[in-house]
């Protein structure tokens, strides 16, 4: 078997992401930059900077929205923990009404092992772990309960502690195996879209010992759209490139989608 330089840097790379474990979160593109300077912050840090808040709710309405919201509990997990997904979302979901459409908001991912690793004063408060189910009001917290576990989840104890609870790598693992659509699948886009941000959607809360997540955990997702098959990226001379070995990418999925060519 012949190894290449690159061949062996993709082994290298992969042996180290099988060891790591990665949560993904959406962000302002304005904020891209100064996130990859300064780190991801949590809301209470974020309304303290006066120019980092204009960057993350530019418009006055949802920027007097958030202050409201950090000023009323700054010690909930909200605005006082990291918010990200343990997958990135279905995006047969995210309609034009949600915020990660409504704000033009990019994926980044974070590598959370190694931050955990680091930063060992922190930990990750787990929230939406059992859903709200639609049509379920009149069901008395009992029958409730059985009606969950006939669906296939389980749980010991009480009901609330279930849903949000503090939860390790291992379980988070356990999430990052499931598919978005799995992930979403009590997700009502036409009830809750434009109003919670991930209603019923396990996802969690980065409790940082710091406030922050610095940038060196932190990279950005990004997409490339190709009628073709491939598991590595193979960079070729482009003419809008001047014949040097690029390639094109966007942060944006729908761009993505959009030069795939599928007729």
């Amino acid at each position: 078997m012949l190894v290449t330089d690159r061949s062996l840097r993709r082994l290298i790379r992969e042996m180290l992401e099988a060891e790591d474990v990665y949560v993904y979160v959406a962000v302002p593109p304005s904020s891209v930059e100064s996130i990859m300077k300064i780190g991801m912050l949590n809301a209470v840090e974020v309304m303290n900077d006066e120019e980092l808040l204009m960057m993350a709710r530019p418009n006055e309405e949802d920027r007097l929205k958030f202050i409201e919201k950090v000023n009323e509990d700054p010690n909930d997990e909200s605005v006082n923990g990291i918010s990200v997904f343990f997958v990135e979302p279905d995006w047969s979901k995210i309609t034009e009404k949600h915020y990660i459409k409504k704000w033009g908001l990019v994926m980044m991912r974070i590598n959370l092992s190694a931050f955990l690793r680091d930063y060992p004063g922190s930990y990750v408060l787990g929230v939406e772990l059992l859903p709200i189910i639609a049509g379920t009001d009149d069901m008395s917290d009992e029958e409730y309960d059985e009606y969950l576990m006939d669906l296939g989840y389980e749980w010991e104890g009480d009901l609330g502690d279930a849903r949000k609870r503090e939860i390790s790598l291992e379980e988070i693992k356990e999430y990052e195996s499931r598919s978005p659509e799995e992930m979403w699948k009590w997700y009502d886009e036409e009830e809750h879209a434009g109003k919670y941000y991930a209603a019923n959607v396990p996802h969690a809360f980065i409790m940082s010992e710091i406030g922050k997540i610095p940038p060196e955990y932190i990279e950005r997702v990004l997409y490339h759209g190709s009628p073709y098959k491939f598991d590595v990226f193979e960079p070729k001379g482009h003419i809008l490139a001047q014949g040097k070995k690029v390639t094109f990418a966007t942060p944006l999925k729908s761009i993505a989608l959009a030069s795939l060519c599928i007729s």
